[in-house]
């Protein structure tokens, strides 16, 4: 513990544009330490139960990581982390207020340096929130981390997918939504964000439960999409209940439920069905225009097809106002009446708005397709990849162990450049 503490203090002696060779040699010290920082909360923990109960602020990891927060940011992250290995309930709000202040006022710069710290202290810092009630709490400190974090490579942090169970679990699907649409994916980067395939599924299916949330069907059909479609040699229970979705979601946008696309993974394809006979009979009536076969599917598989409805008038006018905002409608709510007039949009393409609209989108498309071309011209060339396309026919069976196929390296097939 002492010798973290001097790594801490070496830290505040450093410039805030220390080299990045400096902080990897004191980042990979304070790894060495992980095992024994673990065994000081542990002990602190035990010591704290035999006495009665200490305050939990006065563990010593908690307390040196507020210490120096600012100044020595590495430092205090790896307290933190290894904190969050052994949290117990007496100091989850201990953790939950330092960790708080801990993304706010931490020096980027050096806490980038250990992304996977990052991302495990932002995961638990997320679990105990929601499961303490304080979900709200964590929606922009860990939005404006994933930002950070991000810069502008447009790429998957390991910090998406804890923001957006957040929204989920705080009901603010709008901001999880609005999140997603002004920072669209492009790219994985592992090495650099600390991510793992888990981290890609869980984002694509919570951000499709937010998108639903926030009634845009056509944003939770595309992420459930990616989330079926992310190459895999098993089958995990994410894509199982992101595929039930999907089928729900396909009936409302069309009516029918489309085939999964062909680069979708043999093991996906072959063993979804298998899991989903409750949904799939539902579609097939719903497809066939048989009403009392769809009354009969309903009833069987009630237990996971209960929905909670509109239970206010309020939450109408909620649902209205925010596909006013996202631009979805042109509506005007009479409020003493209660009544709601639909006006045709003025914005028509000869507006200066929807011009610079138009200009914005048609750059944004421009950039898109250069990623994609240079995403394609290391591919054609990349021989891992290609013999994943054309010489592996014969992926094993399914199996629900969570993601536990997902677990080839994006490194090989040079997506983590």
């Amino acid at each position: 513990m002492e010798t973290t503490l001097t790594f801490c203090a070496d830290l505040q002696g450093l410039p805030a544009d220390a080299s990045h060779a400096q902080l990897k040699t004191i980042h990979g010290a304070l790894t060495k330490q992980g095992d024994a920082l673990q065994e000081v909360a542990k002990t602190f923990s035990q010591t704290t139960d035999r006495d009665g109960g200490v305050a939990a602020a006065n563990s010593p990891l908690i307390a040196a990581a507020m210490e120096h927060t600012k100044l020595a940011s590495l430092g205090s992250l790896h307290l933190l982390a290894a904190q969050a290995e052994v949290l117990t309930p007496q100091e989850v709000p201990a953790f939950i207020d330092v960790t708080l202040a801990f993304l706010e006022h931490c020096n980027w710069h050096q806490v980038t340096i250990a992304p996977r710290h990052l991302g495990s202290v932002c995961e638990k810092f997320g679990q105990v929130c929601i499961s303490e009630g304080r979900a709200s709490e964590a929606l922009l400190p860990l939005r404006s981390a994933a930002i950070k974090m991000d810069g502008d490579r447009s790429s998957l942090t390991p910090l998406h997918p804890e923001f957006l169970q957040c929204c989920i679990a705080a009901k603010c699907y709008s901001l999880g939504s609005r999140f997603m649409d002004d920072r669209p994916i492009f790219g994985v980067e592992p090495v650099a964000t600390g991510l793992t395939p888990v981290h890609f599924l869980r984002h694509f299916y919570y951000g499709g439960i937010v998108y639903i949330g926030a009634k845009q069907w056509k944003g939770a059909l595309d992420s459930f999409l990616m989330l079926l479609t992310i190459p895999a040699n098993v089958l995990s229970s994410l894509v199982i209940e992101g595929y039930k979705k999907m089928m729900l979601v396909s009936l409302i946008i069309s009516g029918e439920v489309p085939p999964l696309p062909k680069y979708a993974s043999n093991s996906v394809t072959r063993h979804l069905k298998s899991h989903t006979s409750d949904y799939e009979a539902l579609v097939s009536c719903f497809q066939a225009g048989d009403v009392k076969g769809l009354n009969a599917a309903v009833v069987a598989g009630s237990e996971k097809f209960i929905q909670v409805g509109l239970a206010h008038a309020d939450d109408a006018q909620g649902y209205i106002l925010n596909m006013v905002e996202a631009g979805e409608i042109c509506a005007q709510i009479a409020y003493p009446a209660g009544t709601v007039h639909f006006r045709e949009d003025t914005n028509t393409l000869s507006s200066t708005t929807m011009t610079a609209r138009l200009e914005a989108d048609l750059r944004s498309t421009a950039e898109l397709t250069e990623r994609v071309r240079k995403l394609e011209a290391r591919l054609i060339v990349n021989p891992v990849f290609i013999q994943k396309m054309v010489g592996d026919h014969s992926l094993p069976g399914a199996g629900l162990g969570g993601a536990a196929g997902y677990s080839a390296s994006w490194d090989d097939i040079g997506m983590g450049d």
